[in-house]
């Protein structure tokens, strides 16, 4: 501990300091010298008092400031992100499942934090922070990538990441990209077994999300055999447990894939939910990926569109080609030349018996005022899509359409080669139900990349990717405005996506296209009330999702009520919620999972006393296998994570292996750390009790020999 003075000066010579102890003493000796009656004693000491009091004070008034150093030991922080999917726990060849898995977590001593500080996280599709005890193994998805990229968001001091997983992810891209820029070493440990064992799993089911009563969907699913030559398999489609149709293929393979397609007659409105199964056979080591639960909602009538198309593109032929193969879809069509000529005919007359209509490039720069007037009233009050294309005037349109529009332009801004980025922040919105394509691989769209802003109360569904830099430009938006809806896309050349070599690709176009469409056509009428599920089937293990639009009489957005939703279900007692106020009109409601099954919904909004509107719905929540799909450990993912890093792969019989790779790395060692304050003297109340209590001994002396 060392000490210097604040006061009149920083420094003084020792020779001062003995020098005031002098003064000090004298001063007190000479206080007592002429003071009789006093022992030799009693006077050393009142002397001595005295003495210290003057001395204590004199230093008091120099401000002594006092250093004192002090060593913490810093622990090591390690972060460990834990595998929470329910793969990562499935009993299969050496590994046992849960029992290996807690042994890694004792092993690598994850509770005990007395020397190493353990940051631990659990994954799934999420990363969250979590104790190693609170780990429940229900994930149904596994990002592995979201978990790297989430972690380095958010990463403190954490000097290396120790990653616990079988590696098998089934969802988001491939995590080996995030790993060449991620900033610590990453020890990856592998659990799970690398055999193949005999399975049959649903792979993957594609139906239409909706239907229309009396017509037919196809519904085609995907059967993987793994390990079952020479054996029949039988692949059904079931309606409440009961089977409707079937297909049986002759196997003489052990790993084969096969597709079986079926045709569902939709005789029966509301939300119907079907099941793909395959039947057990003897050897399987599960039979948890053997069914697959689908919805379809059945709705009552076809949809009547008119499209008219102001430019001859293919874009225009690519569309119509799409609408006219939906066997739920009636379209009608024109296409402008010039003036006031259509090339099918005349300009439609009676907008009341549509849908939907669809705005193909328009306004046109050379289009007529006369005809500006004519659409603009044909589109009055009905939903609308506008589709962009090359010669759109933006500025025209946005002067039209402004106040229904999703989006507003200032000028006519350049067009840009752009690819397409899902806003995350609406990714659960029905149009967003897309089968997997990789769109960074594709055509890009030509669209404007500024100029071009979302208006109030529209939600951007995707936004312009500009080489390599996410923008807010909207491409995809949509908006809701009393009782019909909005939507722009605002880009063209999605033919090319229709032409590419890529099924995938393709199909992801012709879906997205038929969500737009049955999106924006699924008008709520007159409802003041306008409220739906973020999507027509949830899985167990994730929250349950309402979303709704609420105005009031005067057709005005509606931002003081409340809407209470009552949920039904054949597994479930009654349940009430209140939805929450998201502004604009819209309300949210997000719900704990459910178990599987139907369920219903019945809402009722209210603003004080007054009910303004109730509307009821249907949505189901059914199993998923997707976990159980793909079984094997992926070893070469996660040695191939690790040394992107500069960490090292072991798998989990290795786990004291990898705790001894860490201590030698020196990542348990413990760092000393000097901290260093300062202290003046007259801050601490010591020296005033000290004084206190000198004065007061010398006082007490005094009385007891008689001293004045």
């Amino acid at each position: 501990m060392n000490f210097a003075f604040e006061g009149f000066n920083a420094t003084y010579n020792v020779f001062f300091l003995v020098a005031l102890a002098a003064l000090s003493l004298g001063i007190a000796y000479w206080t007592y010298r002429n003071i009789g009656g006093l022992s030799k004693s009693v006077r050393l000491v009142l002397i001595s008092l005295r003495a210290l009091v003057f001395l204590v004070l004199i230093l008091l008034l120099l401000n002594p400031v006092f250093n004192i150093e002090q060593e913490n030991l810093i622990k090591p922080e390690i972060a460990v992100l834990l595998d929470n999917s329910q793969s990562s726990i499935i009993d299969k060849g050496e590994y046992s499942g849960e029992p290996d898995y807690q042994q890694v977590i004792n092993t690598l001593g994850l509770r005990d934090t007395s020397n190493v500080r353990f940051e631990t996280y659990s994954f799934d599709n999420d990363l969250v922070q979590a104790s190693p005890d609170s780990l429940t193994f229900n994930g149904t998805e596994t990002n592995i990538n979201k978990a790297l990229t989430t972690f380095r968001e958010q990463k403190g001091n954490e000097q290396a990441v120790i990653l616990i997983s079988d590696g098998i992810y089934n969802k988001s891209r491939d995590p080996s990209y995030t790993a060449g820029r991620f900033p610590l070493p990453v020890f990856s440990l592998a659990l799970g077994d690398t055999a193949r064992l005999n399975d049959l799993i649903v792979q993957n089911v594609t139906n239409n999300n909706s239907g229309y009563k009396n017509t037919v969907t196809p519904v085609v699913a995907s059967v993987l055999n793994d390990g079952f030559p020479d054996t029949n398999i039988t692949v059904q489609l079931r309606r409440d447990g009961d089977v409707i149709d079937e297909q049986v293929f002759q196997n003489n393979q052990s790993r084969s894939v096969y597709e079986a397609r079926f045709e569902v007659e939709l005789d029966e409105t509301g939300l119907q939910q079907y099941e793909i199964h395959v039947p057990e056979i003897e050897g399987e080591w599960t039979t948890e990926n053997n069914s697959e639960v689908f919805s379809i909602d059945v709705l009552d009538d076809k949809i009547r569109i008119m499209q008219l198309a102001f430019e001859v593109h293919p874009d225009v032929r690519g569309l119509r080609s799409i609408l006219t193969g939906d066997d739920s879809i009636d379209l009608d069509y024109r296409t402008w030349v010039s003036g006031d000529r259509f090339i099918e005919g005349d300009f439609p007359q009676d907008p009341d018996t549509l849908d939907l209509i669809i705005l193909h490039g328009f306004p046109s720069p050379d289009i007529s005022n006369h005809l500006l007037d004519q659409v603009t009233e044909f589109t009055q009050g009905k939903p609308v899509v506008f589709l962009s294309g090359p010669s759109m005037d933006f500025r025209l349109f946005t002067s039209l359409y402004g106040d229904l529009s999703p989006a507003r332009a200032s000028s006519n801004p350049e067009k840009k080669d752009v690819h397409t980025t899902v806003n995350t922040e609406h990714r659960d919105h029905p149009i967003l139900e897309l089968p997997a394509a990789n769109l960074q691989r594709v055509p890009p769209l030509y669209s404007p990349i500024q100029d071009i802003v979302s208006t109030s109360g529209s939600n951007v569904l995707l936004m312009a990717n500009y080489r390599g830099s996410e923008l807010e430009t909207p491409v995809l938006s949509t908006r809701t405005i009393g009782n019909y809806r909005t939507v722009l896309l605002n880009a063209h050349g999605f033919y090319r996506w229709l032409l590419s070599p890529d099924e995938e690709v393709r199909d992801y176009t012709v879906e997205l296209i038929n969500n737009v469409v049955k999106w924006s056509a699924s008008s709520p009428d007159s409802r003041l009330l306008d409220i739906s599920p973020a999507k027509l089937m949830f899985e167990e293990t994730e929250n349950v999702v309402l979303d709704a639009f609420l105005q009031n009489e005067s057709g005005q957005e509606e931002d003081d009520a409340v809407i209470e939703v009552e949920i039904n279900g054949d597994n479930i007692s009654e349940r009430f919620y209140t939805m929450s106020n998201q502004g604009l009109g819209q309300y949210r409601l997000r719900m704990d999972n459910l178990p599987e099954g139907k369920y219903q919904f019945h809402a009722s909004a209210k603003k004080g006393n007054h009910q303004i509107e109730e509307r009821s719905g249907e949505f189901s929540v059914g199993s998923t296998s997707l976990e159980f799909v793909n079984t094997v450990r992926n070893d070469a993912l996660l040695s191939h994570i690790s040394e992107q890093t500069g960490g090292a792969f072991f798998t989990y019989p290795q786990a004291e292996d990898l705790k001894d790779r860490l201590r030698q790395e020196g990542f348990f060692e413990q760092k000393t750390q000097i901290e260093s304050r300062e202290v003046l003297a007259y801050q601490n109340p010591f020296w005033f009790i000290f004084v206190l209590i000198l004065l007061s001994s010398e006082w007490i002396i005094r009385k007891v020999v008689a001293l004045p």
